[in-house]
């Protein structure tokens, strides 16, 4: 599945401070940074396999976990202290904001899919024929509103990928 939303998140570690509030679009990381080095994942049941003391390690964060309770939280290992504090940068999936006002723009502003935001004008007439009870034409525009979202998909999973690390002829 593309999820084609993606934002980023950064804040300041504090010396101590383990876990930090993840903004509400949240939904999954795709990198992790501290200090511009890359943080592995880890799960709360594999850091506790590790070592049960593991919320007694300080130091350079060198791996982060996601915990989902009432907030999603962040937390990266070991705790950082006054002297390995640092940004520590989260590149993640998101999901679109509520549109509340007219002058909201689909799908967080993101650029690349203001040519998809006539599929929400499917989805909406969908849902309106569904109400006066025409399921037939409700079907037709249901149909038009899931070809648009494949067809979404299929354009963000195909983005070009600048790599400007790699040489062609002229490269060499």
């Amino acid at each position: 599945m593309t999820l084609p939303i993606k934002s980023t998140f950064s804040v300041i570690t504090s010396s101590l401070a383990y876990e930090y509030v993840l903004p509400d679009t949240f939904i999954t990381p795709y990198r992790v940074t501290h200090s511009s080095k890359s943080l592995e994942e880890k799960t709360i049941e594999g850091l506790d396999a590790e070592s049960s003391l593991w919320m007694n390690s300080y130091g350079d964060p060198n791996s982060y976990f996601i915990r989902h309770d009432t907030q999603t939280v962040i937390g990266v290992k070991p705790i950082p202290l006054a002297s390995s504090t640092s940004t520590l940068k989260v590149f993640f999936h998101a999901r679109a904001n509520t549109l509340s006002a007219t002058t909201d723009i689909p799908f967080n502003n993101f650029r690349e899919l203001y040519q998809y935001h006539y599929i929400l004008a499917f989805y909406a007439a969908y849902r309106g024929w569904l109400i006066y009870g025409d399921t037939a034409l409700a079907q037709i525009y249901y149909n038009e509103y899931v070809q648009g979202v494949q067809l979404m998909r299929s354009v963000m999973g195909d983005m070009p990928n600048f790599n400007p690390s790699i040489r062609g002829e002229r490269g060499r």
